[in-house]
């Protein structure tokens, strides 16, 4: 139940700013992923039954608000816990250099996944010049996430939660 009074908020400021960020500069590419962050710190650090139900969750709050096939970023985000689930529980240690790997990778294939979903095989002619901005809001969503990650440290010492990989 903690889980979820530090997520479901954390998710709705997440998406607040990011469709509110993106809206006031016009930069919808560049928007930092703030939901992805969060998946992959559900998967990294939370193994009980209600993270993948509110990686779930976040995710088809994302198609609800922003519009989107109902179910495209549930999946997605679903598959970002898994994987970084699955990191978690093949690698002895987690540091920051895998979580921002798993954030930057995410950002990447998500976006790219989004395209070939919107243009079909017409993702492949357009995927050169769409590339340097996807690359570009991976770099800025990796660059955000240590102080997100600081943060849900933070907030689940606040509220009581095991902190785990404290090395970061």
């Amino acid at each position: 139940m903690r889980l979820a009074a530090l997520f479901v908020p954390a998710a709705l400021v997440a998406l607040a700013l990011q469709s509110e960020v993106g809206g006031w500069l016009g930069w919808h590419l560049m928007v930092p992923d703030l939901v992805l962050i969060l998946a992959v710190d559900l998967g990294l650090r939370h193994h009980e039954l209600a993270a993948p139900v509110i990686a779930f969750a976040i995710g088809y709050a994302t198609d609800a608000l922003s519009g989107a096939t109902l179910g495209m970023n549930a999946l997605a985000l679903t598959g970002v816990f898994v994987l970084a689930y699955e990191v978690s529980r093949w690698l002895i240690t987690i540091n920051a250099a895998v979580a921002l790997a798993l954030v930057f990778g995410a950002v990447v294939v998500r976006d790219l996944a989004d395209l070939l979903m919107s243009s079909g095989l017409g993702a492949f002619t357009r995927a050169g010049t769409v590339m340097p901005q996807i690359l570009w809001q991976a770099a800025l969503t990796m660059a955000l996430a240590p102080a997100v990650f600081a943060l849900l440290r933070h907030l689940k010492r606040g509220i009581g939660l095991p902190v785990k990989g404290q090395r970061e």
